[in-house]
Protein backbone atom coordinates (compact mmCIF):
# COMPACT_ATOMS: atom_id res chain seq x y z
CA UNK A 1 0.00 0.00 0.00
CA UNK A 2 1.43 3.14 -0.87
CA UNK A 3 1.37 6.38 1.15
CA UNK A 4 2.09 9.88 1.21
CA UNK A 5 4.02 9.92 5.16
CA UNK A 6 4.14 13.97 4.61
CA UNK A 7 0.32 13.48 5.45
CA UNK A 8 1.00 12.75 8.97
CA UNK A 9 1.40 15.62 11.24
CA UNK A 10 1.98 14.54 14.87
CA UNK A 11 2.10 17.91 16.06
CA UNK A 12 -1.75 18.67 15.22
CA UNK A 13 -2.55 14.49 16.47
CA UNK A 14 -0.85 15.56 20.08
CA UNK A 15 -2.61 19.03 20.05
CA UNK A 16 -5.99 17.59 19.29
CA UNK A 17 -5.35 14.65 21.48
CA UNK A 18 -4.49 16.45 24.38
CA UNK A 19 -8.14 18.84 23.81
CA UNK A 20 -9.90 15.58 24.24
CA UNK A 21 -8.23 14.59 27.56
CA UNK A 22 -8.19 18.34 28.73
CA UNK A 23 -12.58 17.72 28.24
CA UNK A 24 -12.45 14.92 29.57
CA UNK A 25 -10.60 16.08 32.67
CA UNK A 26 -12.95 19.37 32.65
CA UNK A 27 -15.75 16.87 32.81
CA UNK A 28 -14.40 15.27 35.53
CA UNK A 29 -13.84 17.83 37.89
CA UNK A 30 -17.22 19.44 37.34
CA UNK A 31 -18.62 16.50 38.80
CA UNK A 32 -16.49 15.77 41.45
CA UNK A 33 -16.75 19.27 42.72
CA UNK A 34 -18.82 22.05 40.32
CA UNK A 35 -18.28 24.75 42.93
CA UNK A 36 -13.75 24.43 42.70
CA UNK A 37 -14.62 23.44 39.01
CA UNK A 38 -16.82 27.45 38.94
CA UNK A 39 -13.09 29.06 40.15
CA UNK A 40 -11.57 27.67 37.55
CA UNK A 41 -10.56 29.40 34.34
CA UNK A 42 -12.63 27.19 31.99
CA UNK A 43 -11.11 28.23 28.82
CA UNK A 44 -7.54 27.00 30.05
CA UNK A 45 -6.53 23.29 29.40
CA UNK A 46 -3.34 23.27 30.85
CA UNK A 47 -4.72 23.63 34.15
CA UNK A 48 -6.66 20.97 33.40
CA UNK A 49 -3.64 18.82 32.13
CA UNK A 50 -2.02 18.84 35.36
CA UNK A 51 -0.70 15.00 35.83
CA UNK A 52 -1.74 15.24 39.40
CA UNK A 53 -5.54 15.37 38.08
CA UNK A 54 -5.22 11.97 36.12
CA UNK A 55 -3.88 10.38 39.01
CA UNK A 56 -6.65 11.85 41.19
CA UNK A 57 -9.02 10.54 39.17
CA UNK A 58 -7.46 7.33 38.64
CA UNK A 59 -7.66 6.40 42.19
CA UNK A 60 -11.36 7.76 42.12
CA UNK A 61 -12.25 5.23 39.84
CA UNK A 62 -10.00 2.49 41.68
CA UNK A 63 -11.42 3.27 44.85
CA UNK A 64 -15.24 3.85 43.96
CA UNK A 65 -15.59 1.98 40.43
CA UNK A 66 -17.47 5.48 39.88
CA UNK A 67 -17.13 9.08 40.01
CA UNK A 68 -17.89 9.84 43.29
CA UNK A 69 -16.32 12.62 45.85
CA UNK A 70 -13.35 10.88 48.46
CA UNK A 71 -12.09 12.60 50.71
CA UNK A 72 -10.14 9.62 51.78
CA UNK A 73 -7.92 9.97 48.87
CA UNK A 74 -4.48 10.53 48.84
CA UNK A 75 -4.49 14.31 48.19
CA UNK A 76 -7.91 16.04 47.87
CA UNK A 77 -8.84 17.94 44.40
CA UNK A 78 -8.70 21.17 45.61
CA UNK A 79 -5.10 20.76 46.85
CA UNK A 80 -4.20 19.41 43.57
CA UNK A 81 -6.02 22.36 41.74
CA UNK A 82 -5.55 25.55 44.30
CA UNK A 83 -2.48 26.75 42.58
CA UNK A 84 -4.46 27.36 39.64
CA UNK A 85 -7.13 29.45 40.79
CA UNK A 86 -6.19 33.29 40.69
CA UNK A 87 -5.14 34.46 44.19
CA UNK A 88 -8.50 36.48 44.52
CA UNK A 89 -11.06 33.73 43.86
CA UNK A 90 -9.25 31.43 46.25
CA UNK A 91 -11.15 30.00 49.25
CA UNK A 92 -9.43 30.95 52.38
CA UNK A 93 -9.32 27.36 53.79
CA UNK A 94 -8.84 24.07 52.06
CA UNK A 95 -7.92 20.78 53.54
CA UNK A 96 -4.92 19.69 52.77
CA UNK A 97 -2.79 16.02 53.10
CA UNK A 98 1.07 15.52 53.43
CA UNK A 99 2.66 12.67 52.15
CA UNK A 100 4.77 9.83 53.66
CA UNK A 101 7.55 12.61 54.38
CA UNK A 102 5.67 14.96 55.85
CA UNK A 103 5.62 17.10 52.64
CA UNK A 104 2.38 19.16 51.24
CA UNK A 105 2.74 19.19 47.50
CA UNK A 106 0.46 22.10 46.01
CA UNK A 107 0.84 21.68 41.88
CA UNK A 108 1.27 25.07 40.23
CA UNK A 109 2.66 27.10 43.74
CA UNK A 110 5.21 24.55 45.79
CA UNK A 111 5.53 22.86 48.72
CA UNK A 112 5.13 22.61 52.66
CA UNK A 113 8.09 20.83 54.20
CA UNK A 114 6.23 19.36 57.24
CA UNK A 115 7.06 17.24 60.39
CA UNK A 116 3.67 15.44 59.71
CA UNK A 117 3.36 12.42 57.84
CA UNK A 118 0.47 11.65 56.04
CA UNK A 119 -1.61 13.91 57.89
CA UNK A 120 -4.93 16.15 57.01
CA UNK A 121 -3.64 19.71 57.72
CA UNK A 122 -5.27 23.26 56.93
CA UNK A 123 -4.64 25.37 54.20
CA UNK A 124 -5.37 28.96 54.95
CA UNK A 125 -4.32 32.08 52.02
CA UNK A 126 -4.95 35.60 53.50
CA UNK A 127 -6.09 37.82 50.99
CA UNK A 128 -4.54 40.87 52.36
CA UNK A 129 -1.13 39.71 52.64
CA UNK A 130 -1.11 36.83 50.16
CA UNK A 131 0.31 34.42 51.83
CA UNK A 132 -0.36 30.72 52.66
CA UNK A 133 0.29 28.88 55.89
CA UNK A 134 -0.22 25.51 57.14
CA UNK A 135 -2.34 24.27 60.34
CA UNK A 136 -3.27 21.31 62.01
CA UNK A 137 -6.59 21.04 64.48
CA UNK A 138 -6.35 24.98 64.49
CA UNK A 139 -2.21 25.05 65.78
CA UNK A 140 -0.36 26.85 62.92
CA UNK A 141 2.92 24.46 61.62
CA UNK A 142 6.47 26.18 61.20
CA UNK A 143 6.64 26.01 57.32
CA UNK A 144 6.73 27.79 54.89
CA UNK A 145 6.15 27.74 50.85
CA UNK A 146 9.22 26.84 48.67
CA UNK A 147 8.88 27.29 45.38
CA UNK A 148 8.85 24.14 42.76
CA UNK A 149 12.18 23.79 40.46
CA UNK A 150 11.65 23.94 36.87
CA UNK A 151 13.91 22.67 33.97
CA UNK A 152 15.99 25.64 33.05
CA UNK A 153 14.25 27.07 29.70
CA UNK A 154 11.01 24.73 29.83
CA UNK A 155 8.22 25.00 32.73
CA UNK A 156 8.47 21.43 32.97
CA UNK A 157 8.29 20.72 37.08
CA UNK A 158 10.65 18.62 38.50
CA UNK A 159 9.71 16.74 41.38
CA UNK A 160 11.30 17.21 44.53
CA UNK A 161 9.05 14.16 46.40
CA UNK A 162 7.33 11.48 45.07
CA UNK A 163 3.35 12.09 46.12
CA UNK A 164 1.11 9.43 47.14
CA UNK A 165 -0.84 9.67 43.92
CA UNK A 166 2.02 8.94 41.87
CA UNK A 167 3.85 6.54 44.25
CA UNK A 168 0.52 4.30 43.35
CA UNK A 169 1.33 4.01 40.33
CA UNK A 170 5.32 2.39 40.72
CA UNK A 171 3.77 -0.84 41.53
CA UNK A 172 1.96 -1.17 38.07
CA UNK A 173 4.94 -1.14 36.23
CA UNK A 174 5.63 -4.55 34.25
CA UNK A 175 8.79 -5.99 35.15
CA UNK A 176 11.35 -9.14 35.43
CA UNK A 177 9.52 -11.44 37.79
CA UNK A 178 11.84 -11.22 40.48
CA UNK A 179 10.62 -7.85 40.54
CA UNK A 180 7.12 -8.80 39.91
CA UNK A 181 7.85 -10.82 43.11
CA UNK A 182 7.78 -8.14 45.10
CA UNK A 183 5.36 -7.44 47.50
CA UNK A 184 5.99 -3.37 47.51
CA UNK A 185 9.03 -1.32 46.06
CA UNK A 186 10.93 0.39 48.55
CA UNK A 187 10.74 4.38 48.27
CA UNK A 188 12.11 6.20 45.14
CA UNK A 189 15.22 8.15 46.27
CA UNK A 190 14.55 11.63 44.78
CA UNK A 191 15.51 14.24 46.64
CA UNK A 192 19.48 12.94 46.49
CA UNK A 193 19.53 12.35 43.40
CA UNK A 194 18.09 15.56 41.35
CA UNK A 195 20.76 17.78 42.64
CA UNK A 196 23.30 15.79 41.38
CA UNK A 197 21.93 14.79 37.94
CA UNK A 198 20.14 18.15 37.54
CA UNK A 199 23.53 19.44 34.77
CA UNK A 200 22.82 16.16 32.83
CA UNK A 201 19.11 16.77 32.81
CA UNK A 202 19.19 20.48 31.79
CA UNK A 203 22.39 19.34 29.14
CA UNK A 204 20.09 16.71 27.87
CA UNK A 205 17.23 19.67 27.16
CA UNK A 206 19.50 21.84 26.30
CA UNK A 207 20.74 19.30 23.41
CA UNK A 208 17.33 18.53 22.58
CA UNK A 209 16.43 21.78 22.05
CA UNK A 210 19.41 22.54 20.10
CA UNK A 211 20.04 20.10 17.33
CA UNK A 212 16.26 17.96 17.97
CA UNK A 213 13.54 21.64 17.52
CA UNK A 214 10.89 19.54 16.33
CA UNK A 215 10.63 17.33 18.29
CA UNK A 216 11.32 19.68 21.48
CA UNK A 217 8.67 21.84 20.86
CA UNK A 218 6.44 18.21 20.80
CA UNK A 219 8.03 17.32 24.00
CA UNK A 220 7.07 20.70 25.43
CA UNK A 221 3.63 20.12 24.07
CA UNK A 222 3.00 17.31 26.64
CA UNK A 223 5.79 17.81 29.22
CA UNK A 224 4.33 19.09 32.32
CA UNK A 225 6.35 17.19 34.75
CA UNK A 226 9.73 15.04 35.21
CA UNK A 227 10.76 13.01 37.99
CA UNK A 228 14.03 11.39 38.38
CA UNK A 229 14.99 8.96 40.79
CA UNK A 230 17.24 5.90 41.77
CA UNK A 231 15.28 2.30 42.72
CA UNK A 232 16.72 -0.81 40.67
CA UNK A 233 13.49 -2.35 41.51
CA UNK A 234 11.82 0.15 38.90
CA UNK A 235 12.73 0.94 35.13
CA UNK A 236 11.94 4.27 34.22
CA UNK A 237 8.38 4.89 32.67
CA UNK A 238 5.35 6.76 31.53
CA UNK A 239 1.53 6.34 32.36
CA UNK A 240 -1.62 8.02 30.62
CA UNK A 241 -2.65 7.71 34.28
CA UNK A 242 -0.43 10.50 34.71
CA UNK A 243 -0.31 11.64 31.88
CA UNK A 244 2.64 15.03 31.48
CA UNK A 245 4.90 13.19 33.80
CA UNK A 246 8.30 11.41 32.45
CA UNK A 247 9.75 9.06 35.55
CA UNK A 248 13.23 8.69 34.66
CA UNK A 249 15.46 5.77 36.93
CA UNK A 250 19.06 6.39 36.73
CA UNK A 251 22.56 5.05 38.34
CA UNK A 252 25.46 6.99 39.21
CA UNK A 253 27.12 5.72 36.19
CA UNK A 254 24.30 7.11 33.25
CA UNK A 255 25.66 9.11 31.03
CA UNK A 256 24.07 12.80 29.55
CA UNK A 257 23.45 10.22 26.21
CA UNK A 258 20.85 7.98 28.70
CA UNK A 259 19.05 11.26 29.89
CA UNK A 260 18.64 12.12 25.82
CA UNK A 261 17.37 8.73 25.19
CA UNK A 262 14.93 8.29 28.09
CA UNK A 263 13.45 11.88 27.59
CA UNK A 264 13.28 10.72 23.64
CA UNK A 265 11.68 7.96 24.65
CA UNK A 266 9.68 8.52 28.03
CA UNK A 267 7.59 11.69 26.41
CA UNK A 268 7.58 9.82 23.23
CA UNK A 269 5.02 7.50 25.31
CA UNK A 270 3.21 10.79 26.72
CA UNK A 271 2.49 12.26 23.19
CA UNK A 272 1.21 8.88 21.86
CA UNK A 273 -0.98 8.53 24.83
CA UNK A 274 -1.65 11.89 24.08
CA UNK A 275 -2.89 10.89 20.16
CA UNK A 276 -4.53 8.01 20.76
CA UNK A 277 -6.44 10.00 23.86
CA UNK A 278 -9.34 8.23 21.64
CA UNK A 279 -8.43 4.74 20.74
CA UNK A 280 -11.44 3.99 18.78
CA UNK A 281 -9.63 6.21 15.88
CA UNK A 282 -7.16 4.18 15.96
CA UNK A 283 -8.37 0.22 16.66
CA UNK A 284 -10.90 -2.23 15.60
CA UNK A 285 -10.35 -4.15 18.28
CA UNK A 286 -9.40 -3.71 22.08
CA UNK A 287 -6.07 -2.22 22.14
CA UNK A 288 -5.29 -4.35 25.53
CA UNK A 289 -5.69 -7.05 23.94
CA UNK A 290 -3.10 -9.53 23.72
CA UNK A 291 -0.80 -9.33 20.98
CA UNK A 292 -0.02 -13.02 20.85
CA UNK A 293 -3.79 -13.39 19.43
CA UNK A 294 -3.02 -11.91 16.36
CA UNK A 295 0.35 -12.46 15.76
CA UNK A 296 -0.05 -16.17 17.18
CA UNK A 297 3.30 -15.95 18.87
CA UNK A 298 3.19 -17.94 22.44
CA UNK A 299 6.01 -16.00 24.02
CA UNK A 300 4.29 -12.91 23.33
CA UNK A 301 3.71 -10.84 26.42
CA UNK A 302 2.31 -7.48 25.17
CA UNK A 303 -0.97 -6.12 24.61
CA UNK A 304 -1.38 -4.53 21.06
CA UNK A 305 -1.44 -1.16 22.57
CA UNK A 306 2.37 -1.21 24.56
CA UNK A 307 3.67 -2.87 21.27
CA UNK A 308 1.64 0.08 19.17
CA UNK A 309 4.02 2.36 21.92
CA UNK A 310 7.06 -0.03 21.07
CA UNK A 311 7.32 0.92 17.88
CA UNK A 312 6.50 4.43 18.13
CA UNK A 313 9.35 5.47 21.14
CA UNK A 314 11.80 2.94 18.86
CA UNK A 315 11.15 5.32 15.97
CA UNK A 316 11.80 8.75 17.69
CA UNK A 317 14.50 7.57 18.93
CA UNK A 318 15.96 6.30 16.11
CA UNK A 319 14.79 9.73 14.12
CA UNK A 320 16.50 11.45 17.22
CA UNK A 321 19.57 9.70 17.45
CA UNK A 322 20.28 9.88 13.32
CA UNK A 323 20.09 13.59 13.24
CA UNK A 324 22.81 13.30 16.33
CA UNK A 325 24.86 11.29 15.07
CA UNK A 326 25.28 13.24 12.03
CA UNK A 327 25.38 16.18 14.20
CA UNK A 328 28.93 15.39 15.79
CA UNK A 329 27.57 17.28 18.60
CA UNK A 330 29.15 14.22 20.74
CA UNK A 331 32.62 13.12 20.20
CA UNK A 332 34.67 10.01 21.79
CA UNK A 333 32.97 7.86 24.01
CA UNK A 334 29.64 9.51 23.90
CA UNK A 335 29.35 9.38 19.61
CA UNK A 336 30.06 5.72 20.09
CA UNK A 337 27.21 5.13 22.76
CA UNK A 338 24.91 6.93 20.24
CA UNK A 339 25.81 4.47 17.67
CA UNK A 340 25.62 1.66 20.18
CA UNK A 341 22.43 2.71 21.10
CA UNK A 342 21.15 2.71 17.84
CA UNK A 343 22.34 -0.51 17.49
CA UNK A 344 20.74 -1.65 20.49
CA UNK A 345 17.39 0.31 19.61
CA UNK A 346 17.31 -1.63 15.92
CA UNK A 347 16.65 -4.98 17.51
CA UNK A 348 13.89 -3.33 19.36
CA UNK A 349 12.13 -2.73 15.61
CA UNK A 350 9.58 -4.92 14.27
CA UNK A 351 9.38 -7.56 16.98
CA UNK A 352 5.86 -8.49 16.63
CA UNK A 353 2.95 -6.25 15.28
CA UNK A 354 4.23 -6.06 11.84
CA UNK A 355 3.24 -9.25 11.98
CA UNK A 356 -0.45 -9.36 12.58
CA UNK A 357 -3.20 -8.66 10.10
CA UNK A 358 -3.24 -4.96 10.59
CA UNK A 359 -7.07 -4.74 8.29
CA UNK A 360 -8.81 -6.76 11.04
CA UNK A 361 -7.02 -4.37 14.18
CA UNK A 362 -6.46 -1.01 13.17
CA UNK A 363 -8.88 1.38 11.73
CA UNK A 364 -7.56 3.40 8.21
CA UNK A 365 -6.14 6.29 10.59
CA UNK A 366 -4.33 3.64 12.57
CA UNK A 367 -2.71 1.85 9.71
CA UNK A 368 -1.56 5.67 8.00
CA UNK A 369 0.32 5.92 11.97
CA UNK A 370 1.45 2.47 12.06
CA UNK A 371 2.69 2.68 8.49
CA UNK A 372 4.31 6.19 8.73
CA UNK A 373 5.96 5.27 12.03
CA UNK A 374 7.37 1.85 10.44
CA UNK A 375 8.76 3.74 7.15
CA UNK A 376 10.45 6.08 8.95
CA UNK A 377 12.50 3.64 11.09
CA UNK A 378 13.08 1.51 8.49
CA UNK A 379 14.38 4.20 6.44
CA UNK A 380 16.50 5.54 9.25
CA UNK A 381 18.60 1.79 9.38
CA UNK A 382 18.47 1.98 6.05
CA UNK A 383 20.53 5.32 6.10
CA UNK A 384 22.83 3.91 8.89
CA UNK A 385 23.01 0.70 7.71
CA UNK A 386 26.50 0.69 7.54
CA UNK A 387 26.94 2.19 10.55
CA UNK A 388 25.65 -0.30 13.32
CA UNK A 389 25.42 -3.51 11.52
CA UNK A 390 28.38 -5.22 12.18
CA UNK A 391 27.98 -4.26 16.20
CA UNK A 392 26.81 -7.46 18.54
CA UNK A 393 23.81 -6.52 21.39
CA UNK A 394 23.15 -9.96 21.94
CA UNK A 395 24.26 -9.82 25.61
CA UNK A 396 21.98 -6.84 26.04
CA UNK A 397 19.24 -6.88 28.60
CA UNK A 398 16.06 -5.05 28.87
CA UNK A 399 18.09 -1.69 29.86
CA UNK A 400 20.61 -1.05 27.68
CA UNK A 401 23.90 -1.10 29.34
CA UNK A 402 26.99 0.73 27.42
CA UNK A 403 29.66 -1.27 29.56
CA UNK A 404 28.07 -4.73 28.32
CA UNK A 405 28.18 -3.28 24.43
CA UNK A 406 31.83 -2.35 24.80
CA UNK A 407 32.23 -6.08 26.12
CA UNK A 408 30.62 -7.57 23.20
CA UNK A 409 32.28 -4.83 21.03
CA UNK A 410 35.75 -4.60 21.47
CA UNK A 411 36.34 -2.78 18.54
CA UNK A 412 34.30 0.63 19.63
CA UNK A 413 36.74 1.29 22.24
Amino acid sequence: MSMNYTVINETALIESGLGLVADRIKLYVHRQDPALFDLLNFEADPIFLEPMVNAHRRATYINNGRHTADDALAMPLRQILYGYIKPENRPATITAISDGKGWVYLPNLGYFKTTCKNTVLSLTYCQATHSLSITQDGQPISARLEPLQTVAGTGINLYQCNPTLLNQLFNKLEGPEEVQAETSFPEANITTVLPKRLPDIEKAFAIIRTYLPEYHHQLLMVAKGLMVFENPAVRPFATGFALGISFISTTPTDSVIYFIVELIHQFGHNMLYAIMADQKEYFLVDPMAPLAAFNYNPRERRTIFSAFHGLFTTTKIAECLEVLYHSNVFEGDEQREIVARLADNRRRFRTGIERIEHDRVLTPQGLELYEHLDSSCAAVYRRLDSVVRDYNVSNQPFMFTYSLFKEANPSIR
